[in-house]
């Protein structure tokens, strides 16, 4: 600027005063709008940051051009001052396509500077499972996640869903013995206390709920939403007491743990899996041997669902041994009926039918303690479905069908777990086309009572359960039972359609 030249303000041209060092007038300054900047888009610095989506060097040039302050963006942007400064320093991203372009929105952005919408993130999604060692790096990488999960941008990588990403968590589990920081009072976002976790809590119940009774596919996608928009940011950006911190943690591994099922339930192993790794790390910053014991079993669920038994039965050991560090008998008790299934697929009979009496004897023995409510849907009922599991994966036919009785499987459930039904159903049914032990007509009797339970149910496992059986069935097609069910279910598929 030549000397004697005016200096004018970013925001409304006016002339600067020779006392002010900055580049917006007193006015502008406080203003909370964000001032146009049709010089600054014209500039070389922001192609180059938008070419690469580096949406922190495109903020950082606008403070510099307009002067204006971190709390200014913030508001605009609906967000903790504190996630605006990561992202000026470089220590957050954003992956969540409604996010990115509600930012370039509201700063005014051309449509011409916007390129393709960054590709997925490639060191989370395609190295490994990555056990991330502060709380701080687990909420980020868990916002990430829902912010792909939501936009459907993370490929289902074989690899997420192997053995070796079961060993990485497990090991990490195993090794990650010092406490955690729980308490930030020092921060500017708002004050979090046990209201805010109640919420958390009552929502996490009823995302639960949907999955149980409507499958993964039903809000998966809503679920990731909320962590993404309103969980994670209370504990990422609010100030909080150790004790309401662990609390909060509990709350949002307890929702990432149901996104995980979900995924899992929905068909897509690997995003589950990461669910899985960044909801156990929050269990252990939260200090919950409860919750850890229970999303290690559900790992081990999934492990058995995509035949990797040897790792069904180390994630299913570690959650036994993680609830034997906590005081609930209904955990333990679940933790080893999933064992015993676990120990079934890998064709160990004597220490499956161990972890089936070990069962049994917790719930007979169980009090009136209160149970963590994420488990209080195991019940004698669900044990002897289990059972049921076990003796399929062993071959114990007879056994199937007797576990199927003391269930009562034929009976409407009062628990409302139609997912489960279905599943159990199939187990049953495939017990009797069995070959040398075949009776069409009653596993055909047994399918015939899923029809009033798929309905509206979104479980990409109980849909695949069903199509195996009727493809076995199949074999049978001259069979009346057979020819029965084949009309009873193309009418109801015309139905629902």
């Amino acid at each position: 600027m030549a000397d004697g030249e005016m200096r004018r303000c970013t925001g409304c041209r006016a002339s600067l005063s020779q006392y002010n060092r900055g580049t917006r007038c007193g006015a502008c300054s406080r203003d909370t709008r964000l001032a146009a900047s049709p010089e600054l888009w014209a500039s070389a610095q922001v192609a180059q940051a938008m070419a690469k989506w580096d949406l922190g060097a495109v903020l950082r040039l606008y403070r510099m051009h307009t002067g204006a302050r971190q709390a200014t963006l913030a508001a605009a942007f609906n967000v903790d001052q504190s996630v605006i400064s990561r992202l000026m320093n470089g220590r957050r991203s954003i992956a969540d396509r409604r996010q990115i372009l509600e930012f370039t929105q509201k700063l005014g952005i051309p449509d011409s500077l916007l390129p393709a919408l960054p590709a997925q993130d490639e060191e989370l999604f395609q190295h490994g499972i990555s056990w991330m060692p502060s709380v701080d790096e687990a909420l980020a990488g868990l916002g990430t996640l829902t912010g792909a999960d939501v936009n459907v941008r993370v490929a289902d990588i074989a690899a997420d869903a192997g053995p070796e990403s079961v060993v990485e968590v497990l090991l990490a589990w195993a090794d990650s013995s010092q406490a955690d920081k729980a308490v930030w009072s020092d921060r500017t976002g708002q004050r979090v206390g046990s209201a805010d976790v109640q919420t958390l809590s009552i929502m996490s119940e009823a995302f639960a709920d949907a999955d149980h009774r409507l499958g993964g596919g039903h809000a998966r996608s809503t679920l990731a939403h909320y962590l993404a928009n309103v969980a994670i940011p209370l504990a990422a950006a609010g100030k909080y007491s150790d004790h309401v911190g662990r609390l909060l943690f509990t709350e949002i591994a307890r929702l990432a743990d149901v996104a995980g099922f979900m995924a899992f339930d929905a068909g897509h192993q690997g995003i589950a899996r990461h669910y899985f790794a960044h909801s156990l790390r929050l269990a252990r910053a939260a200090g919950n041997y409860a919750l850890a014991a229970h999303i290690l079993t559900d790992l081990s669920m999934q492990a058995l669902h995509i035949d990797h038994p040897d790792s069904a039965v180390a994630s299913a050991q570690a959650a036994v041994e993680a609830a034997n560090k906590d005081c609930s008998p209904l955990t333990l008790a679940r933790c080893h009926a999933v064992a015993a299934r676990a120990s079934a697929a890998a064709n160990d009979p004597t220490t499956s039918d161990r972890h089936l009496v070990q069962a049994e004897v917790l719930l007979d023995q169980r009090g009136d303690a209160e149970e963590p409510r994420w488990v209080t849907f195991f019940s004698v009922r669900q044990l002897t479905v289990e059972a049921m599991y076990a003796s399929h994966a062993l071959g114990r036919t007879s056994y199937v069908q007797r576990h199927a009785d003391a269930a009562h499987l034929d009976e409407a459930a009062a628990d409302a777990m139609p997912r489960r039904d279905v599943l159990a159903n199939t187990t049953l049914a495939m017990s009797y086309l069995q070959p040398g032990n075949t009776d069409v007509e009653h596993a055909c009797a047994v399918m015939a009572g899923c029809l009033p339970l798929i309905g509206r149910l979104t479980s990409a496992r109980a849909m695949a359960a069903i199509e195996q059986t009727r493809s076995r069935l199949a074999d049978f097609s001259a069979n009346a039972a057979v020819k029965e069910l084949d009309a009873a279910f193309a009418h109801a598929e015309t139905v629902d359609s």
